[in-house]
């Protein structure tokens, strides 16, 4: 039997020593010897924020990055994991105290589950109650997990499921289908990752009121900023839907997503790019007649075509879909306009 259960992968870049600090013992508070973390660090003009620690423990396995790129880094934790179980957490981030607790509960009471998930809180409260199997929802109906799984859920606001917060992997499923972060996508290769490893799970697992890990937003997050969300960009993460597609027939529940995604998430998106990014120097007629060209081209107008209210989260959203549905791209556009130029 392997050793080590649990596998902590962590990508590294720029952050605050203290913030790594809180991350690394909040994992190593347990004295147990079955858990590994696996920290990758890109180096910040040769300097180490994990090397400044001065951390001696043997469970830290620490390797240097040539590219400060999250997914690249994470790829490079996967080739180095050992553990039966795998489970992802950002440099800047924490876990509860009582995470590894409920793992291993949970994955005794679901043995035969293939995903495990639980939930996230941005502030300093976790989850403080006691464990019940009850708590979670378990399913192997497929249709049920896309759900789960998909943006258009009506669930509290915390919830991500296309996050890698939280949640224990299989590391067997990882390795038996090549699984690893897509370095060609410019932005979202966690929710790829996550909605790939999900096609080989037959039964998954989620406590929602667990709010076991602590996501922190830094502003010197890895994450892709506002000014970054151009339509080249989603072109890109389309063309990442539609090889999803590609390798496994949707489910109408994909296509939902994929569709509720594009309009409820990745458009408005794209609209405050033209308003945040610096480089912008376009007048609001060149912006407005550029933004009504990208939104008329296949690539959007098909997820919008398959978008339906019923999916939309709130009032704001609907309205939003309908301004798209009716090619209201200009009202669209001077609405958001008024909003960012107050």
């Amino acid at each position: 039997m392997n050793s080590i259960k649990y596998s902590v992968l962590i990508p590294c870049y720029q952050t605050d020593p203290s913030l790594l600090s809180r991350c690394l013992k909040s994992i190593l508070a347990s004295p147990r010897s079955d858990i590994e973390i696996v920290l990758v660090e890109a180096l910040n003009n040769g300097k180490s924020s994990f090397q400044s620690l001065q951390l001696s423990d043997s469970r830290v396995h620490y390797f240097i990055s040539d590219k400060a790129s999250a997914p690249y880094q994470r790829n490079i934790t996967l080739e180095k994991a050992t553990g039966d179980y795998i489970v992802f957490v950002d440099s800047d981030d924490y876990v509860s105290p009582r995470f590894f607790e409920f793992c291993d509960s949970a994955l005794k009471d679901f043995s035969l589950s293939d995903f495990i998930i639980f939930n996230h809180t941005s502030n300093e409260v976790f989850y403080s109650g006691s464990y019940s199997a009850s708590d979670f929802v378990c399913s192997s109906n497929h249709d049920q997990i896309e759900t789960w799984f998909s943006c258009f859920k009506k669930t509290g606001p915390e919830f991500q499921g296309r996050s890698l917060w939280g949640k224990i992997f299989k590391h067997s499923i990882i390795l038996e289908n090549h699984l690893s972060f897509d370095l060609s996508l410019p932005s979202n290769q966690d929710h790829f990752f996550v909605m790939r490893y999900l096609f080989y799970c037959h039964q998954v697992a989620v406590a929602e009121s667990y709010q076991l890990y602590h996501f922190d937003i830094s502003p010197f997050s890895m994450s892709p900023k506002p000014s970054t969300n151009s339509p080249e960009r989603y072109s890109l993460i389309l063309q990442a839907w539609s090889n999803l597609f590609a390798e496994h027939a949707p489910s109408q529940i994909r296509i939902f997503d994929w569709a509720y995604s594009v309009a409820g998430f990745y458009i408005p998106r794209m609209v405050c790019y033209y308003f945040c990014s610096p480089s912008q120097s376009l007048s609001k007629k060149d912006l407005k007649k550029k933004f009504k060209q990208t939104l008329s081209s296949p690539e959007f107008r098909k997820p919008i075509s398959a978008c339906r209210y019923s999916l939309c989260l709130n009032r704001k959203k609907k309205l939003q879909l309908f301004l798209l549905k009716a090619h209201l791209y200009s009202v669209y556009f001077d609405t958001f306009w008024r909003i960012y130029r107050k």
